[in-house]
């Protein structure tokens, strides 16, 4: 017997709609990935996502979109043999929204699909395009000098954006730590002039409250850009505040500086353990 769908428009309850959500670690955006649309007078279900997750890793800065995409792949498998829609965590910062009604004008569920896809992943669009990410931002200011620590083989010694314990019991993000072993031994905040610079400093200090005594600098890395100019009032305020906490600040354009610093101080650790 052929479906009547002449009364879907007036049907609130003839489909359901769950989103799929991707929480970006460190920066704490979201993205939604996909769709899962169900008809709720067939039961059928269809599910789209963004299909290239390399250019979604490289946009967005993703270090695990491996992971990411096959998780996805897991959940359309499983989701293939299930009559309703699988919600719920598919991994810590991966999750299938609880569906919600939604109402289907198509008689084409693939139509519909397309429809709430368009509707509900705007980055599908911008991915079209190279997302232009500011070069001064903490974010990517991290991720230059952790591959500047990878090509200098460092990072079994220096680690980016390590939980470390605090005094008040939570673990917060440090930027850096390097490590003699197992002990962490240097803690560096990054702290952008450029974006998000209160926010930046209100993070790096943190440092206050570091827990482990094994930690033997604290260390405010500011580092300059060329043809900057307008900052002298925030580099003289962290520099007191630094002097105050007896934090060291590098404010220094090359990221040796600060690398080198975190190094030796580790590998000195070690001989003396």
């Amino acid at each position: 017997m052929p479906i009547d769908f002449s009364s879907r428009q007036s049907d609130s309850k003839n489909g359901l709609l769950s989103v799929l959500k991707l929480s970006i670690p460190y920066t704490g955006e979201v993205l939604n990935l996909g769709v899962i649309l169900q008809d709720a007078i067939t039961h059928e279900i269809r599910t789209k996502t963004v299909e290239d997750f390399g250019k979604l890793g490289k946009c967005f800065q993703i270090p695990d979109i491996e992971n990411v995409q096959y998780a996805i792949e897991m959940f359309q498998k499983r989701q293939i043999s299930r009559d309703t829609i699988c919600a719920g965590e598919l991994s810590p910062s991966l999750i299938v929204s609880e569906p919600s009604k939604y109402i289907i004008t198509s008689q084409n569920i693939e139509e519909e699909l397309l429809n709430a896809f368009s509707s509900k992943v705007s980055l599908a669009k911008q991915l079209e395009h190279k997302r232009k990410i500011n070069p001064f931002s903490k974010t990517k200011l991290i991720t230059t000098i952790q591959q500047e620590i990878k090509a200098k083989k460092w990072d079994k010694t220096i680690k980016t954006r390590k939980h470390i314990p605090m005094e008040f019991g939570e673990e917060k993000e440090i930027s850096f730590v390097s490590f003699a072993g197992k002990k962490p031994i240097v803690a560096t905040q990054l702290v952008s002039l450029y974006v998000d610079f209160w926010d930046t400093f209100q993070n790096a200090m943190l440092l206050k409250y570091l827990k482990d005594e094994t930690i033997t600098d604290k260390v405010i890395y500011m580092p300059p850009a060329a043809g900057k100019t307008g900052f002298a009032d925030k580099i003289r305020f962290v520099r007191e505040e630094a002097e105050k906490e007896d934090f060291t600040l590098i404010d220094a354009a090359d990221h040796n500086e600060v690398l080198e610093l975190m190094k030796e101080k580790a590998d000195q650790a070690l001989l003396i353990a």
